[in-house]
């Protein structure tokens, strides 16, 4: 049998952290790709005809990079609710371990009744 897993809810909070910074990485790629798409004149008077060859190409590119940062910050949302999660389940379970323990201090606490033959 496996020995299990721990799971430290403060590292599962940092690495949330850290994929909502590549998420905001993401959303900037997006406005990029949507501002150049969206641009008549980028590659200027002569070479207009190659910007509209080029416009649904770059439009892929915006819509992937959509769903891309879309899912990022979804994974952020859920790696911050598994931490919560795993804190209140600990909290639980160490709020438990300790009411049971004083119920064990108090059981020691009884003095002991002896009856005699």
């Amino acid at each position: 049998m496996g020995e299990g897993f721990a799971v430290n809810p403060d590292e599962v909070n940092s690495h949330a952290g850290t994929v909502d910074g590549f998420a905001g990485r993401a959303d900037t790629a997006v406005d990029a790709g949507a501002h150049v798409t969206g641009l008549d004149d980028a590659y200027g008077l002569f070479c207009r005809p190659f910007g509209e060859m080029l416009k649904d190409p770059q439009q892929r590119g915006v819509d992937t990079l959509t769903e891309t940062a879309t899912f990022m910050h979804e994974t952020v949302t859920d790696l911050r609710d598994s931490a919560e999660h795993y804190q209140q389940v600990e909290d639980q379970v160490r709020a438990a371990i300790e009411a049971l323990l004083e119920m064990l201090e108090r059981i020691a606490e009884i003095p002991m009744v002896r009856g005699g033959n």
